[in-house]
């Protein structure tokens, strides 16, 4: 839905966020090893 624009702000566009779902990400890092791991799983359930 476009905001009108006036003389102080341009015209906006506004829009409403749509979720489209979670993830459980887990990321292991080693500083001073220069290691790092991530892991991007589907989402948790209650029984997890």
């Amino acid at each position: 839905m476009p905001i009108p624009a006036t003389k102080e702000h341009p015209k906006h566009v506004d829009y409403e966020y749509e979720r489209k779902g979670t993830a459980s990400i887990f990321m292991f890092i080693e500083p001073l090893a220069a290691f790092r791991q991530a892991t991007a799983r589907p989402q948790r359930t209650k029984a997890d």
